[in-house]
């Protein structure tokens, strides 16, 4: 009788690997060929014996950080994702919004207080589209304003490159208001950002399109690793946050 594989959480099926293996497949020209099954350095972090050594898988992770590997699978699976409900890749409109966690008691690098929320730790300032799906995100420390937080978080769509050039609204909740942000928005991205309050009244209401921003950070708050902040790095952090998304649209497309 054949022994079956442990069916960890982290586990890609074939299909969900087909869609990213063109991503490390090619090898570096320096250095000794490669030895490490990248499938199973993707798969980590619940690696069983038989897998790599896991400072080997966390190099492979580092280098695919640093040179924006996560960010272009990222941006490759949205792209599939919006042809397959027949959107055009680039959104007309896009919903604003953070989350304040609490960091892990190794972490000391930008880590503040969030006065309003009461908590001690970092910031995830997030944009998604209207099916909420990931556009960028940010992690600053806690104490960081949201409206201080929309100037970096826009900067990272690269709007010259053509990806977002159909975007002209952004919506948010009260945290952004301030005419001089507005008129930057405006000015340096051709974008209107606009205010969304809360309906008066009694009671939990949703808000309408802010709800969006708010379920895409409740997909995020699910995985285990972001439940807190236990990442040295803010940019590691980041980096989490779209391997979490990544791993949601890989469930859906395949």
């Amino acid at each position: 009788m054949e022994a079956t594989t442990p069916a960890y959480p982290t586990r890609l099926s074939d299909a969900q690997w087909a869609i990213l293996a063109v991503y490390f497949a090619a090898d570096s020209p320096l250095g000794r060929p490669r030895k490490t099954n990248l499938r199973a350095v993707v798969e980590w972090r619940m690696l069983p014996s038989d897998f790599p050594p896991w400072q080997t898988v966390y190099g492979y992770f580092r280098r695919w950080r640093d040179n924006g590997t996560w960010q272009r699978i990222h941006r490759y699976l949205r792209a599939l994702g919006t042809a397959y409900r027949k959107r055009p890749q680039s959104p007309s409109v896009a919903i604003v919004d953070t989350q304040s966690v609490p960091l892990g008691g190794l972490t000391h690098r930008a880590r503040g207080f969030d006065g309003g929320k009461r908590v001690k730790g970092r910031k995830r300032h997030v944009l998604v589209d209207s099916m909420g799906l990931l556009l960028a995100v940010v992690v600053t420390a806690a104490n960081i304003a949201d409206r201080q937080g929309l100037p970096p978080l826009l900067r990272r769509l690269q709007f010259r490159r053509g990806w977002f050039r159909r975007l002209r609204l952004i919506w948010g909740d009260r945290a952004y208001w301030g005419h001089l942000l507005f008129e930057w928005v405006l000015e340096q991205f051709d974008c209107m950002l606009e205010v969304l309050e809360r309906p008066r009244g009694h009671g939990f209401r949703v808000v309408p399109r802010r709800w969006v921003v708010e379920r895409t950070l409740a997909w995020i708050s699910q995985c285990r690793r972001l439940g807190q902040d236990y990442e040295k790095h803010p940019r590691t952090s980041e980096t989490f946050i779209y391997l979490a998304m990544i791993q949601l649209m890989l469930k859906r497309l395949a």
